[in-house]
């Protein structure tokens, strides 16, 4: 069921640079009871865990991606992933081919999250693997004959170790599955665009050391009056203000209009080059110093 191709982000119009941005594109495809066409998305090797979705247009051999206003169009895409993950007949949907299809073009965009193991298998289901990927190397040994006293030995010594092992791994095990979190909140305004107040929520993650190793910045930009809103949208002043993409950090966006908002993502992974402090302690002390409102959260 390979519906789905990596393909290039057109920067004509997203302007994020000059390295490319990777897409692996999950399906394009035409909705039979609604006749609608649907472009479903995430970004390659992507450190968050949500899919980006919105109408489409063919264009030559370029997706367009727009936005997508109804409230059950986030329905079809469910019902899509749902039955790409279980296997299920798509008799619904109409895919679009996407052999002449080299890149897309990110206009607008939905999104929601997914949990880490339903996104590994619609990338699994959907995107064909590169043949580097799928080589198979095949190692060709030769078998020797062991005497019985060393297998006895070997087999004790198994034994031992693997109790050992396997008490130490239970411990381990137990610590990996639990996953540390900080969530920061404040609110202020804009200091360029005038009535409009930013909510921010930083979520930072942490190892089992309560090193911090991934953070999420939400901004959401709550503008006044609807005339303003739209002002902003229908002129893509959005695009001053989303998040630029590098290697470290992934910039995503959505247009609530529902809300009169414009909310941006940006996903950075904490490495050698992140500059900011990465200590559990210190990180609290120096956002409640600074007047975010903190919440400590263990999740399993």
């Amino acid at each position: 069921m390979m519906n789905g191709k990596e393909l290039k982000v057109s920067e004509l119009e997203m302007k994020f640079g000059q390295n490319d941005r990777m897409v692996n594109v999950f399906g394009v495809f035409r909705y039979r009871p609604n006749n609608s066409l649907y472009v479903i998305y995430a970004d390659v090797g992507t450190t968050y865990d949500y899919v980006c979705f919105g109408s489409s247009h063919i264009k030559n051999n370029v997706i367009l991606s727009m936005n997508s206003n109804k409230a059950e169009d986030m329905e079809v895409i469910k019902e899509y992933i749902y039955k790409v993950v279980n296997n299920e007949p798509l008799d619904n949907f109409e895919i679009y081919p996407l052999d002449n299809i080299d890149e897309i073009e990110l206009i607008a965009s939905k999104n929601f999250e997914l949990r880490r193991e339903v996104l590994e298998s619609l990338i699994e289901k959907t995107i064909p693997k590169k043949a580097e990927d799928s080589e198979e190397v095949v190692v060709k040994s030769t078998k020797k004959k062991k005497s019985p006293i060393l297998t006895i030995l070997l087999l004790l010594l198994l034994i031992v170790v693997g109790g050992a092992g396997f008490l130490f791994y239970t411990t381990m095990m137990e610590a990996e599955e639990t996953y540390k979190f900080i969530y920061c909140k404040t609110s202020y305004d804009h200091e360029e665009l005038k009535n409009v107040l930013i909510e921010e929520e930083d979520r930072y993650e942490f190892n089992n050391s309560d090193k911090l190793v991934k953070v999420r910045v939400t901004l959401r930009y709550n503008f006044v009056d609807e005339n303003s809103y739209l002002d902003f949208k229908n002129n893509n002043r959005y695009f001053s203000y989303m998040v630029e993409n590098n290697k470290h950090t992934t910039g995503s966006f959505d247009l609530d209009d529902e809300n009169n908002s414009f909310v941006t993502f940006a996903d950075t992974v904490v490495d050698e080059a992140y500059e900011n402090s990465v200590d559990y302690e210190e990180i609290l002390s120096l956002n409640t110093k600074d007047g975010y409102s903190c919440e400590e959260k263990i999740e399993k």
